[in-house]
């Protein structure tokens, strides 16, 4: 499982696209961030030891071979559709012959905020469903996957306690988790409180064959892996010190049967607002089990000073990682053991968007201040994916107005976007994949 912040000035596709998608994994982040009941905003040490990063695919994007039987060769994309005013949308999942989007909603943009989900047959029509109203403070779900028969929805229900309470060095409590479960995504439960689960700092959060695994640290030095068979009752797993030496982790990715987990070593506990860890070299670790784990080989970028290696986009042949400390470096994996940087290009890069453990999609700037979509296995060579249907309603590229996407997803049937276009509501689109003869 895996939930967000503006920095939009000369911030490039994958900036917006990261500061989004993990703006759920920064909601237990202690940082300088004030309580907000508008969509999670990630705090100053969430951003930085988040830091969005460019990967690109070369130069130009290397076009793969001829896409085989089956393959995705277009997307035939919808107009896109909005929901009701301050109501965000985080995450979305395709479940019970539809789609089921989780996020929050608010009746004005100072109201508190409610943890909320829609579900909708045809992704035009979405019905919603408020879960939860603390006592105090705010609700919000920020990540929803496919356990088994359940969905399981995880984010946060409170109050943000911070130190002092407002302005410059302040220090916030992590949120308190929240987990709800589901079986068709209408009606929803609410899980018992997990002690496993207090004072944690959520990083990432991935499903695989075998559960759950959750990565994030109680405090700087005191990184965790936790795991979980059905999402609600979590279990702290032992770090050796001969494997984990200093680490900080940034994200966890089901990937070729087992887990890959990404992040840094060294560095220092981000101070509000400094935005950087300091000196911190890259590194990743991989897992068949999610409790026996080894260190992975970094090249090329492993001796700078600040680096780190940060989301993964998981393809059939291999992976892609977000990384560098100035969003310069990507870095790529054929199998999550050994790790190779990759400088970004200035010339049209590929920023990814999302992965389903068997392909990445990502966009790059078009002509026109649009966007044309790619696919690619193996985070090497990418194929383009022709336009089709409501072209002049694709998202433009960030930055020239209009509306961009912001957050991808997967579907077995396509891609899920959702966006940004200057007003209160959120526009969502799809766009269906088409596949070769």
């Amino acid at each position: 499982m895996e939930l967000a912040a503006n920095h939009i000035a000369s911030r490039s596709k994958s900036q917006m696209s990261r500061l989004v998608l993990v703006a759920g994994l920064a909601f237990l982040v202690t940082g300088c961030a004030a309580s907000s009941t508008t969509a999670p905003s990630a705090s100053a040490g969430a951003s930085a030891s988040l830091n969005p990063s460019l990967v690109v695919a070369g130069a130009s994007p290397m076009v793969a071979s001829n896409a085989g039987h089956g393959a995705w060769i277009g997307l035939d994309w919808q107009a896109p559709v909005e929901l009701a005013p301050y109501e965000s949308v985080f995450d979305a999942v395709a479940w019970g012959g539809g789609y089921v989007a989780v996020g929050q909603s608010q009746n004005t943009p100072q109201s508190r905020g409610q943890a909320a989900a829609w579900f909708s047959a045809d992704w035009h029509s979405w019905t919603s469903t408020l879960l939860d109203v603390p006592a105090a403070g705010d609700s919000s779900i920020l990540r929803v996957l496919p356990v088994g028969s359940n969905l399981v929805a995880i984010g946060s229900s409170g109050v943000l306690h911070c130190v002092p309470p407002q302005g410059e060095g302040m220090v916030c409590d992590p949120l308190p988790t929240a987990i709800w479960t589901s079986t068709d995504g209408h009606s929803w439960k609410r899980a018992p409180t997990q002690k496993s689960l207090d004072g944690v700092n959520v990083a990432s959060i991935s499903a695989g064959p075998s559960g759950l695994l959750l990565v994030g640290d109680t405090g700087w030095a005191n990184p965790g892996i936790w795991t979980s068979a059905d999402g609600v009752s979590w279990s702290r797993e032992s770090l050796p010190k001969d494997i984990f030496a200093s680490p900080h982790f940034l994200a966890v990715a089901a990937a070729f049967g087992g887990w890959v987990i990404t992040g840094y070593t060294g560095g220092s506990a981000i101070q509000c607002c400094t935005g950087s860890a300091g000196e911190t070299t890259p590194a990743a670790w991989f897992s068949s089990d999610g409790k026996v784990w080894q260190a992975a080989t970094v090249e090329g970028a492993a001796a700078e000073t600040g680096d780190q290696i940060g989301r993964v986009f998981v393809g059939g042949d291999g992976l892609l990682a977000w990384g560098g400390r100035d969003g310069s470096t990507g870095w790529t994996s054929a199998d999550g053991r050994r790790w190779s940087a990759r400088p970004a290009s200035a010339s049209n890069p590929v920023n990814p968007e999302a992965s389903d453990g068997e392909r990445i999609v990502g966009a790059s700037y078009a002509v026109g201040n649009g966007e044309t979509f790619w696919v690619t296995t193996d985070g090497e060579a990418w194929q383009p994916l022709a336009a089709s249907g409501a072209t002049d309603k694709m998202p433009d590229w960030p930055g020239f107005g209009g509306a961009w996407a912001t957050s991808g997803f997967l579907f077995p049937n396509g891609l899920g976007l959702v966006g940004q276009n200057g007003t209160t509501s959120f526009p969502l689109w799809l766009a269906e994949a088409v596949t070769a003869p």
